[in-house]
């Protein structure tokens, strides 16, 4: 029997905007993608993030990240 998603937090919506940077590893990464299965809003979310960061991408000049930015985008979502 399939197991059923656990109700949406907003833990989940802090875990859509790091998938959808794609800063999300290991088991946090597997979970998230676990509930984005059965979540809608999720999902929604994601889409939106990464329609906004194309079109921010799209505009932006090309310039390498900072050093330890992923580090510190990734500590971000405790906030």
């Amino acid at each position: 029997m399939a197991e059923v998603p656990a109700p949406h937090s907003p833990a989940h919506e802090q875990a859509a905007a790091l998938y959808a940077l794609r800063v999300l590893e290991s088991q946090e990464l597997v979970e998230f993608q676990e509930h984005l299965a059965g979540c809608g809003r999720c999902r929604q979310l994601v889409d939106d993030d990464r329609e906004t960061l194309d079109a921010l991408i799209e505009a932006a000049p090309t310039a390498p990240a900072p050093p330890g930015f992923r580090a510190r985008m990734r500590d971000r979502k405790d906030m």
